[in-house]
């Protein structure tokens, strides 16, 4: 339903050959053959200038800055009404601050306060409730806030798919709000290429649910969570998460790097098809079984 919306921001794939993920400076490349199961040994290419993801750390949970393809979506929210506004203005130039697409996990009602904030300071084009909100009064403001800047406001459950691109796509996953299940959990993939990225918000319930109804990602290269999180399966190169108040948080065996961000913290990954890239202190090895080999850059 959203394919007419976005069907101003395809563009052609740019088409470099490569299956790498490079973390830079040069000091560190991961392959991400064995992950992907293909063969490794192509090229290495340069990340283009506007295809980047931006996380931080927005009121205790983590939001996400997604530009590709020239569109500029917006994955959570926060539960301090001004940090998302403040991440996308320090992340973005001022004539590319345009939302086009702003998700907001449906399940948690603080998740709208940070929406409303960038509602309030920023031009955005469309927003997707991922999962059925509740009746709070939170999300009545933000529909009477969208409605006042004629922002048109959909709710996504089950699965959905927004085409960006031929080989550029989103993926939307929320609980059926009829299902008895608990539906507190929001997922966005971004398939970007031959590069897989995952941002999941979700309580324990909601892994739970994810994981029964066979929707939990089994690997992806990046994995971004909003909130804590344990008994997860999804294998990853990269893993982005809010600072664990214990170590037994998080289960890391399933991640070869980690990067936990505190308040007012934020981590910048470049994009290009086949690759992803950012500055190795920013992350740590985190230890676990090697999704991908590392060799010296």
């Amino acid at each position: 339903m959203f394919l007419a919306v976005w069907q101003r921001f395809r563009r052609y794939a740019k088409g470099r050959p490569s299956w790498r993920i490079l973390i830079r400076p040069t000091t560190l490349t991961i392959t991400v053959a064995v992950l992907l199961g293909a063969t490794a040994g192509q090229l290495l290419v340069s990340a283009g200038d506007n295809d980047q993801i931006v996380v931080g750390n927005t009121g205790g949970t983590l939001s996400s800055i997604i530009r590709v393809d020239n569109a500029l979506i917006v994955f959570g929210g926060g539960n301090a009404r001004s940090d998302l506004a403040d991440l996308l203005g320090r992340s973005t130039l001022p004539w590319k601050r345009q939302v086009d697409l702003l998700v907001i996990p449906g399940w948690d009602n603080q998740q709208a306060l940070g929406a409303l904030g960038l509602l309030e300071r920023q031009d955005v084009k469309q927003i997707v409730i991922l999962g059925q909100p509740s009746t709070e009064t939170v999300w009545t403001v933000l529909y009477q806030r969208a409605s006042s800047r004629a922002i048109p406001v959909n709710v996504a459950s089950n699965q959905s798919r927004i085409d960006i691109d031929s080989d550029v796509h989103l993926e939307l996953t929320a609980s059926d709000p009829l299902s008895s299940d608990s539906a507190e959990f929001a997922l966005l993939t971004l398939r970007f290429h031959a590069v897989q990225l995952a941002f999941l918000d979700a309580s324990k319930d909601g892994i739970d649910v994810l994981k029964s109804a066979g929707a939990m990602p089994i690997r992806t290269h990046a994995l971004v969570l909003s909130r804590t999180a344990t008994n997860l399966t999804i294998r990853s190169t990269l893993r982005v998460q809010p600072s664990a108040a214990h170590s037994d948080d998080f289960d890391l065996a399933s991640s070869n790097y980690q990067r936990e961000l505190g308040s007012g913290e934020r981590v910048t990954v470049d994009l290009a098809p086949n690759e992803l890239r950012l500055t190795l202190d920013a992350v740590q090895f985190s230890g676990g079984t090697p999704a991908a080999s590392p060799t010296a850059g």
